[in-house]
């Protein structure tokens, strides 16, 4: 009997974030299409809400192992281990037990590259990839974007250890050249092999007229001047409402958790909604449904 080649996916943190989910969705499709007989396994951060998000091509998700029965010995000693931490980076290995534990068993770990390297403490990464590259037969950073003012001599080991990096846009492919990293080629955000899902339009809809917009709330955490960036959206809102007949329509990306671009976004919507041109998409949407909203 042919053993099933397994495919552990992990570094992603649920798909309360819908970029997040849309890359693993892509992935997943993708593999499937090309392998056959691949099993996909995904470990998470929030397994519950990618359990609610019903990835048919993923087929299992587990904890990366930050919940344990109340009943399980290893709840009271990694307990025990994190009071002991002195830094990140040990902390983060105690939450993906299951993580490196299941690695033994895959053929090919694949860390969901994403914006990850570019938010800190990215040393935390590093910590766990060393650990994997014992595990695992196979370590790929995938669909990653990386400043590349951030790669110093750490970043640059890591990267260098790992057997294959895709980058989804040409300035990190670029950058990871010039500084002597070899295993690595330039192929598009796996999210865009997503599938669409349509759904009605919401009454107010300007068909080919509408602007997208989204604002995180994360970007507001790293802006130099509080309210900066509200201002700004606010200020190119009133611009298109002026100056054009497009409809805009605020598209949260994130949600359900602090970083949730629904406070930003609504507080957009309440200056502008009695203009009846500025809409928000319904709360509830999982990735596909965005992306066919996107789409028009």
């Amino acid at each position: 009997m042919k053993q099933q080649k397994e495919v552990l996916i992990y570094g992603h943190g649920g798909s309360g974030n819908c970029g997040c989910e849309a890359i693993v969705r892509g992935t997943a499709a993708t593999l499937k299409a090309a392998g056959d007989g691949l099993f996909i396994r995904l470990s998470s951060h929030s397994p519950q809400e990618d359990r609610q998000a019903d990835i048919p091509t993923v087929d299992a998700v587990m904890d990366s192992g930050t919940r344990w029965s109340a009943f399980s010995p290893i709840r009271w000693v990694r307990s025990a281990l994190w009071k002991a931490a002195r830094s990140p980076s040990q902390r983060y290995l105690l939450c993906h037990l299951r993580t490196i534990h299941r690695a033994r068993s895959a053929q090919v770990c694949l860390f969901v590259g994403g914006d990850n390297y570019c938010y800190e403490p990215v040393e935390i990464y590093y910590a766990l990839n060393r650990v994997l590259r014992k595990q695992c037969r196979r370590l790929v950073l995938w669909g990653c974007s990386i400043d590349p003012e951030r790669m110093n001599a750490a970043m640059l080991a890591d990267l260098r250890g790992f057997d294959l990096i895709t980058a989804r846009e040409s300035i990190t492919y670029s950058a990871l050249r010039e500084r002597g990293v070899e295993r690595v080629r330039l192929y598009p955000d796996p999210a865009f092999a997503m599938e669409e899902e349509r759904l009605p339009l919401p009454p107010g809809w300007r068909e080919g007229q509408m602007v997208g917009l989204n604002l995180s709330a994360l970007v507001e955490r790293y802006e130099r001047t509080p309210g900066g960036a509200l201002s700004a959206s606010a200020e190119l809102v009133r611009h298109i409402l002026e100056h054009t007949e497009c409809g805009v329509v605020l598209v949260p990306h994130v949600t359900g958790r602090p970083s949730d671009d629904r406070f930003p976004l609504g507080a957009l919507y309440r200056e502008f909604r009695t203009t009846g041109r500025v809409l928000m998409l319904p709360e509830g949407l999982h990735a596909p449904q965005l992306k066919g909203y996107i789409s028009r």
